[in-house]
């Protein structure tokens, strides 16, 4: 049976989403672009496929924008985290 792997990277423009040939997004932070795979990923697990998102952030330099603790992707995250 096939995988659904859906892989989330950084680009130049924001976040996307790779899945088998096809890019979506970008996304301004990478939560939004992990929803949408997840999103994506539901439909395939109730077909009964195996299902895999990644996301890597140590691939980030610390003085990226999603890096900087200060910075708007930055800010946008604080608010939805629970640990905040």
């Amino acid at each position: 049976m096939k995988d659904a792997v859906y892989r989330i990277s950084r680009s130049s423009a924001g976040w996307m989403i790779h899945h088998e040939e096809t890019s979506r997004g970008p996304y301004e932070l990478p939560e939004a672009a992990f929803d949408v795979a997840v999103s994506s990923a539901s439909r395939a697990i109730k077909e009964g496929i195996d299902v895999t998102i990644s996301l890597r952030f140590s691939d980030i330099a610390a003085d990226s924008p999603a890096g900087l603790e200060d910075s708007e992707p930055s800010i946008q995250r604080s608010r939805y985290d629970f640990e905040s």
